[in-house]
């Protein structure tokens, strides 16, 4: 019998892992444009940095979401 067996990856590793390309992005941006003009540069830093707060809240979430069913959905 063959069974279907799948990794599973944490939600809080998936979250690291697109802030890690979020970093890389952003390193290739300023490698492959060093002398684009500043708005636009300005608005790419922006742009990363509300994506990296939007993905750490999520990362807090699920932390606290897990911290509460090991507790028994009590108040932590």
């Amino acid at each position: 019998m063959k069974t279907n067996r799948r990794l599973q990856v944490s939600p809080v590793s998936k979250f690291e892992s697109l802030i890690s390309r979020l970093e890389q992005i952003r390193r290739e941006f300023y490698r492959q444009i060093p002398d684009s003009d500043e708005i636009d540069q300005n608005t790419f830093e922006n742009a990363i940095n509300e994506a990296q707060t939007v993905i750490g809240v999520c990362i807090a979430q699920q932390l606290v979401d897990r911290c509460r069913r090991e507790k028994g959905g009590r108040a932590l």
